[in-house]
Formats: C-alpha cells, sequence, structure tokens
C-alpha cells in the first residue's frame, strides 16, 4: 500500500496530526505540478515530502489531477 499526494494538494493532509491521525506511508509524493518526478519517503511525516508545503501553499485544483490523470465525479 503506498500513499500517493500530487504536489501540493490538501487533502492528503487531513486529518490534521494534531488530531491523533497518523497518515500511511511510505508515501509517493509527486513534488512537480506535471507530475514528471516523485520522491518515496518511508517516514510517516518526512519533512522532505508532501508535509514541507505549508497550508499558505495549498492548490485545491492539485486534488483534482493525479499521476497525468484527470479525476472527475
Amino acid at each position: 500500500m503506498w500513499r500517493i499526494v500530487h504536489y501540493r494538494d490538501p487533502v492528503p493532509h487531513l486529518p490534521f496530526d494534531k488530531m491523533n491521525f497518523l497518515h500511511y506511508s511510505p508515501e509517493v509524493w509527486y513534488d512537480v505540478e506535471d507530475n514528471t518526478h516523485y520522491v518515496i519517503c518511508e517516514d510517516i511525516e518526512d519533512k522532505n515530502c508532501s508535509v514541507s508545503v505549508k497550508p499558505y501553499q495549498w492548490k485545491p485544483n492539485d486534488h483534482n489531477y493525479y499521476v497525468k490523470v484527470p479525476m472527475s465525479c
């Protein structure tokens, strides 16, 4: 099982760890908007992965596009 995070998508950060929730690892973080590069992080909250993106940098539209596939209802 993998946790996939696209660039600055805010949704994978919910619920917050302050709510005593731990995210699943390993995480595959697509760290560029066009999905051409990713980082694999084994630690739950690795500072080199998506947790490095601060809330003011989150982009809700990044939740609509994963691994070059548009997400739709």
